[in-house]
């Protein structure tokens, strides 16, 4: 049967009578008053409730989630390719250089032994700091994908791992509070909000041109609450988030859907000169099987 509008008022009224014994979705009073607004309600056969009564639909709805699948599908594609992208780049830029200059430095020593010259230990030399190079890149792309400490002892020490190991070399300072945290939180919601600090970090370290960084994990029975405060430059939140490909809008909206995925938000506030602050708060799904060891406060 085709799907369209309810605009005959016996049809409607049938409907109306049936919404409280239909086993399905339940049609809104305001759809059986307005039935002008277009694909609201459906009947299609064999679609009957126990009772042989039909069965109303709210198409809709129906179709708002279908879209909002798809609409997440997509990010999640987009943020993958993204990443390969950027493993891709770092892998040519530190790994793959790091690794041909190795092999050149011990073709040198190689042409340097063979002639007897004194410059064979100087190559040798060169070549194995070019190796412990790229050993730490190789490292520290491993920690991005996966950091074992996130695993290991939790979110508050992961993030200062990350924090230590990014702003420390930029002369940034910070300090991470952890309250609350002496208990493990899901593993998925642990990933997701060290993947947000994880954003929040880069962007100021490429971004903000702050000097101090406060970081604050906030954990209770209802809630938990991440909060990543900068005093840097700030920036324009409206015209970086209507941006149509990669870059810092990407990554925006990336911490964004990761907090609404979990039902709860991440919140942006931010304007030129004033700083930017992060807050991301989700309802606290902890479970007693989940445990830890208390993070407490740790700072550079």
């Amino acid at each position: 049967m085709k799907i369209r509008p309810l605009h005959d008022r016996v049809i409607v009224k049938r409907l109306e009578e049936e919404r409280k014994t239909a086993s399905g979705i339940v049609i809104p009073d305001t759809a059986a008053e307005k039935p002008d607004q277009g694909e609201i309600m459906a009947v299609g056969p064999g679609k009957r409730d126990d009772n042989g009564k039909h069965i109303a639909l709210d198409v809709t709805e129906r179709r708002r989630m279908r879209d909002t699948l798809n609409y997440y599908v997509r990010q999640v594609l987009t943020a993958q390719e993204e990443e390969r992208k950027r493993i891709a780049r770092e892998l040519h830029d530190d790994t793959s250089q790091g690794l041909t200059a190795s092999i050149l430095s011990l073709d040198a020593a190689q042409m340097a032994l063979r002639a007897n010259s004194a410059k064979a230990e100087e190559h040798v030399t060169t070549g194995k700091a070019i190796v412990e190079q790229v050993l730490a890149s190789t490292q520290r792309l491993m920690r991005d994908l996966r950091p074992a400490v996130l695993d290991d002892l939790g979110l508050v020490p992961a993030i200062v791992s990350h924090a230590e190991e990014r702003l420390t070399p930029q002369g940034i300072s910070f300090t991470v509070q952890g309250q609350g945290s002496e208990r493990r939180l899901p593993s998925t919601m642990e990933t997701a909000l060290y993947r947000i600090a994880q954003e929040a970090i880069t962007n100021v370290v490429r971004h903000s041109r702050a000097s101090e960084v406060l970081i604050t994990l906030d954990v209770d029975d209802r809630n938990v609450r991440l909060v990543v405060q900068d005093d840097g430059v700030g920036f324009n939140l409206s015209s970086v988030l209507a941006a149509t490909q990669g870059g810092r809008g990407l990554g925006l909206r990336g911490m964004q859907e990761r907090a609404l995925i979990l039902r709860g938000e991440c919140r942006i506030e931010t304007a030129g000169g004033t700083g930017t602050v992060v807050t991301v708060e989700l309802p606290n799904t902890y479970r007693e099987e989940d445990h830890g060891q208390d993070s407490g406060v740790a700072g550079r």
